[in-house]
């Protein structure tokens, strides 16, 4: 994941997956933490994320299909700026409440 400052305010985030049997993809989301749907570019679907700020270093990230929510996940950066935790709550295929916690540091 990389994250840069644009232009007035905007951000882009950039997140490059490689999956376990070596397929890869990448996505960008370009937009602003005004909680507002911004489109993912890369993705097959049509799939928004909406972000906003939710406290000192921490963030919300509303992920939706086709106008549908799929996920929110509450993001935490550590005070050193190192690491990144990612906590999303969705859904399973049986329509089962599903927590993820994904914890993401940083390398030189």
């Amino acid at each position: 994941m990389k994250v840069e400052p644009l232009d007035a305010g905007r951000v882009r985030f950039s997140y490059d997956f490689v999956y376990p049997r070596g397929g890869v993809q990448h996505l960008e989301w370009d937009g602003r933490f005004d909680g507002k749907d911004y489109i993912v570019q890369g993705a097959d679907e049509y799939v928004t994320y909406a972000y906003r700020e939710t406290g000192n270093r921490a963030y919300e990230i509303v992920a939706k299909l086709d106008s549908r929510v799929t996920a929110v996940a509450e993001v935490t950066i550590a005070p050193d700026g190192r690491t990144l935790t990612t906590i999303t709550r969705s859904r399973n295929g049986r329509g089962q409440d599903v927590t993820n916690t994904t914890v993401y540091e940083k390398t030189d």
